[in-house]
């Protein structure tokens, strides 16, 4: 958390919570984001749990906008180093990360499945992402 505030001293950190809780913890942990009231919701519990988590409480929540964001706060912190700025032009850093991380590939086969429901939705509302 030292490293987000020294990077972005005006963001304001309301709260925080890891990622390994058992599920008779989660409703307290949904109760308690819905007490804060934050802007934005940051779930970095990896992909699809940090998803199914947002889908399942989203009307609890009390966040404005809430993203899962798989690894980037490992890189944020320093943690895990980012891909060389090639594979970032090249947008392969998810590659890059595959490649020093192995054990990430079964987290990995998501990314399609999800990559294809998104166009079959934008296609089926006509190119309209978000329900009004």
């Amino acid at each position: 958390m030292e490293i987000i505030h020294s990077k972005y001293p005006k963001v304001t950190i309301l709260g925080r919570h890891h990622g390994f809780y058992r599920d008779e913890e989660e409703q307290r942990i949904v109760e308690e984001i819905h007490s804060l009231g934050p802007d934005f919701l940051i779930v970095a519990t990896g992909a699809p749990k940090a998803e199914h988590f947002i889908y399942k409480y989203k009307n609890k929540l009390n966040a404005k906008i809430a993203i899962g964001v798989g690894g980037s706060l490992d890189i944020i912190s320093g943690k895990v180093k980012r891909a060389p700025l090639i594979w970032q032009k090249l947008n392969l850093e998810w590659l890059y990360r595959l490649i020093q991380q192995p054990s990430r590939w079964r987290r990995q086969l998501i990314l399609p499945k999800f990559a294809l429901k998104a166009l079959f939705y934008k296609e089926k509302n006509g190119g309209n992402t978000i329900k009004q």
